[in-house]
């Protein structure tokens, strides 16, 4: 889970918070467990980790700039190169990919360990957010508090024969790079399940970067390639198992038009800002968490609708994992930052 230098203030407080959390998990995990934590990186990226159980990989080569001119230039890595430092196969029994400022639980190893024992060959793990409160919130509060549910993609599980047959140039940082992953596992994984239901990851704000405006030329490519993706999958899997799965019926009607899919317009949020200091607001958090109805005035209503509309969701990513059960890798890229969903349910 490393960042290279200009990043967002945001992803620099949330960094130490991912690497305290893994040493936690690491210390309290099952001692059968080998956990193997990497970073992956560009070559003049430092990896500010005190800790010693994080490991240097071979450092990336290429980025999104690589496949053509983006305004403004950032350096973002491309999926498919972060999925290969996994390494050889026979290294490793099982890969944990999460985004680098998504902490864990301390019992999360041993939650991987128990759904691989369950049949489980592929997984998403989707988050909870935390707000942060009392000024400086100590790891103690972020990792005991229930916080909201979080519909993005930020972490998956795979066992190492699902890691080559990925396709697609889908680059880390910006929306639209969880989806093409999340189909590709649904689809080739023996045993796939999304548990949305567990209190095993949490992400400190929600500050949404991803509504960037100025990311549009970034949104374009990876919209285009989850276009070829779907393509790929239909061919290789058929029509009926590809319609399925979420957010490719916007994709499969353009194909089927021999047009490209269009990248909807960012909208800044319509609601106000959340008050960090408002315990209504975790109240309300907690209640929908549980099931329980809250009215709302029709103004928020309205304007949270529109939001859900106009931006979507987001798909955060990456940090990652590898590893054997008993040995747990962990493979880490921090420079993305959100990832999200279109409209249509992309």
């Amino acid at each position: 889970p490393t960042v290279g230098p200009g990043i967002s203030d945001d992803l620099d407080r949330a960094q130490p918070i991912t690497f305290e959390s893994i040493d936690r998990a690491i210390r309290v995990s099952d001692p059968r467990l080998d956990i193997d934590v990497c970073a992956v990186r560009f070559a003049d990226e430092p990896i500010p980790c005190p800790y010693p159980w994080l490991r240097d990989l071979p450092v990336l080569e290429q980025s999104i700039l690589d496949l053509g001119t983006f305004n403004p230039p950032r350096r973002l890595p491309l999926m498919r190169d972060v999925l290969g430092a996994f390494g050889p196969p026979d290294d490793f029994d099982l890969a944990v990919l999460t985004n680098a400022d998504i902490a864990i639980q301390p019992l999360f190893y041993e939650l991987i360990e128990d759904l691989v024992n369950r049949g489980h060959d592929a997984a998403s793990i989707t988050r909870r957010t935390v707000q942060p409160r009392f000024g400086q919130s100590s790891f103690a509060h972020f990792a005991t508090t229930i916080g909201a549910p979080h519909p993005g993609h930020d972490c998956f599980i795979m066992t190492p024969s699902l890691i080559p047959s990925f396709v697609g140039n889908v680059a880390l940082g910006v929306r639209y790079v969880a989806r093409p992953i999340l189909w590709h596992l649904m689809l080739n994984a023996r045993n796939f399940e999304t548990f949305s239901d567990l209190h095993a990851t949490f992400h400190v704000g929600d500050d949404r970067q991803w509504t960037n405006p100025n990311l549009a030329d970034y949104d374009r490519h990876n919209v285009g390639e989850a276009q070829r993706v779907v393509a790929y999958l239909t061919e290789q899997h058929g029509e009926a198992a590809v319609a399925r799965l979420s957010g490719t019926v916007e994709f499969r009607k353009a194909s089927r038009q021999g047009r490209n899919v269009q990248v909807c317009q960012r909208v800044p949020p319509m609601h106000p800002a959340r008050n960090e200091l408002d315990p209504t607001d975790d109240l309300l958090d907690q209640q929908r968490a549980f099931g329980i109805g809250v009215p709302q005035p029709a103004s928020r209503r309205r304007a949270d609708h529109l939001c859900r509309a106009r931006t979507g969701a987001d798909d955060d990513w990456p940090l990652a994992a590898r590893g054997r059960v008993p040995r747990v890798r962990g493979d880490a890229r921090g420079q993305a930052e959100e990832g999200g969903r279109h409209p249509a349910g992309i």
